[in-house]
């Protein structure tokens, strides 16, 4: 006879020396030997077979969940053996926490509420703790079923109704919570509910001691289960207001984790419309000191909830812009180019993004970041200028990427600095600053040259002085000699004078001749002015 044969046949004998025999192969030495033997007194029908089973567990609890950790609760009829010795009232507390601890360590669900029964009135204290932490265990193991389930799989509907009598357990629970003071219930109790819980949606929309003690728990709690819960609730169109206000007021990095998480990569319109309609969360706040200190991982995610959040705000621009360079940088040292969705990510972001005016990159030339490398240190960024200066500067090297798909993104906003807009502002700002946005605007505007060249010849006379002044301050002097030379020759006094003052910066013999021309001018002050230039560049009239 097989031994597969031996095994079988021990296991539908309803002799009780069948149970006396797999008890002694259950202590052997031999791995084997012992885990058949388990398997099949947890397949027995007997009570003895099944007691066997339960006081060998503190010694062999391991080997009795290898063999059975993938067996069906409905199959092996121990595990109904297990929650009949929990509910019977003359049970030993030591087998009391034995069949506790296997309720836990095989996720019995059907056990929860008579654990929760024993946890409040068992007259032994260890037994009542030893119960109670059994109810957190398995709560929390439900719970994440459930929740799992409630987000992209149906449910069973039995088991759902069975969760739901247990949640009405919890609720009693809660309200009698002065009888018995223990975090550890209400803890239990979140971890079991998923979001659209009737008693938990009760419990949150009255004005009951009960849901301070539960607004307190989700304010503070760092258990995973509940701050999976709580971040969750960022994905459900409607959350109740008790509980908006304790998502947007946690500040801890714990919770900070698993909000990024359900924000995602790619948020929903929910998610999306909670930010703009509540603004960001306490946990998000701290601009690029933050981004610094959270993992990359989350680097796409955190540009999608500011840039929802605070489309408005420069800060918004510099976080995405940090947290974009940190991905590109970490790209060049791996070799490994960041993910589409990522990308997608980032130019979402940058899309909500305001555009920044004209007058702010005018204070981005105040800073001398402009003048320096991109990467520039962050504990530099200690003013407006330095911030706006370095969003300039991200911008200007994003957008000059031409294989990166952020490049026509980063242009867009930067759209407002241009040649055009800069004109009227030239004239009134220091000559650094102008130097500054002089440089910026060759490097991003191709319509620079063409413009200064159409400026000298405006028929506005302001407009003429600002290109003259723009051509001076950018050294394109040489460049734009022949224009330069045309209204030297003729055209109004002031005019006249800055054209002749901005040939000092010339080069070419051609400049050096007309200056030499204008030296006999009729009017005094430009004959002035072409000696002056001409003694600049070393030469003689």
């Amino acid at each position: 006879m097989s031994l597969e044969t031996t095994y079988l046949i021990l296991r539908r004998s309803k002799q009780s020396e069948a149970a006396d025999a797999l008890s002694v192969g259950v202590s052997s030495g031999d791995a084997t030997t012992r885990e058949r033997c388990i398997e099949t007194l947890a397949y027995r029908c007997d009570s003895a077979s099944h007691r066997v089973l339960t006081r060998s567990w503190s010694q062999y609890s391991e080997a009795i969940i290898a063999r059975l950790e993938t067996q069906s609760h409905d199959d092996a009829a121990w595990f109904g053996s297990v929650i009949s010795l929990l509910k019977d009232p003359t049970t030993s507390a030591s087998d009391l926490c034995s069949a506790c601890d296997i309720a836990s360590r095989f996720h019995l669900t059907k056990a929860l509420p008579r654990l929760i029964e024993l946890a409040r009135n068992h007259d032994a204290r260890e037994v009542r703790e030893a119960m109670l932490d059994g109810v957190v265990s398995l709560s929390y193991h439900w719970g994440k079923l459930a929740r799992n389930q409630y987000a992209g799989m149906k449910p069973s509907p039995t088991l759902e109704r069975e969760r739901v009598g247990v949640m009405e357990q919890f609720d009693s629970t809660a309200r009698d919570y002065q009888s018995h003071r223990s975090d550890k219930f209400i803890d239990a109790m979140l971890m079991l509910a998923t979001w659209n819980d009737p008693v938990l949606l009760s419990i949150c929309n009255e004005d009951t001691p009960s849901r301070q003690i539960i607004l307190r728990r989700m304010r503070s709690s760092k258990v995973r289960g509940i701050v999976v819960l709580l971040a969750g609730y960022l994905r459900r169109k409607t959350i109740p207001e008790s509980v908006v206000g304790v998502i947007w007021q946690r500040a801890d990095a714990v919770f900070r984790e698993y909000l990024l998480r359900a924000v995602s990569v790619t948020p929903s319109a929910t998610i999306l419309h909670h930010f703009q309609e509540f603004g960001l969360p306490e946990c998000l706040r701290g601009g690029v000191e933050l981004a610094e200190q959270i993992d990359r991982a989350h680097d796409a995610s955190l540009a999608q909830a500011y840039s929802a959040a605070m489309a408005q705000n420069p800060e918004t621009l510099l976080v995405i812009l940090e947290l974009i360079d940190r991905q590109w940088k970490h790209a060049a040292a791996s070799r490994q180019c960041p993910n589409e969705q990522t990308i997608a990510a980032f130019a979402q972001s940058l899309h909500r993004c305001q555009r920044p005016s004209m007058d702010f990159w005018l204070q981005a030339m105040n800073s001398p970041l402009m003048d320096g490398d991109v990467d520039a240190p962050q504990d530099s960024l200690d003013s407006q200028s330095d911030r706006a200066a370095r969003i300039c500067r991200l911008l200007i090297d994003l957008s000059l990427q031409e294989d990166s798909p952020l490049a026509q993104v980063a242009s867009d906003l930067l759209s407002e600095l241009t040649i055009q807009q800069a004109l009227p502002h030239f004239c009134k700002s220091s000559p650094i600053q102008r130097v500054r946005l002089g440089r910026t605007l060759i490097q991003i505007d191709g319509q620079t040259i063409a413009v200064i060249q159409d400026g000298l010849r405006h028929a506005v006379m302001q407009r003429r002085l600002e290109a003259i002044d723009f051509a001076k301050t950018l050294g394109l002097v040489d460049l734009m000699f022949e224009p330069l030379s045309t209204i030297a020759r003729g055209d109004h006094q002031i005019v006249r004078m800055a054209a002749t003052e901005a040939l000092a910066d010339a080069q070419g013999e051609a400049s050096a001749d007309l200056l030499r021309e204008l030296c006999n001018a009729e009017q005094p002050s430009l004959r002035d002015a072409a000696r002056e230039a001409l003694q600049a560049r070393g030469l003689h009239a």
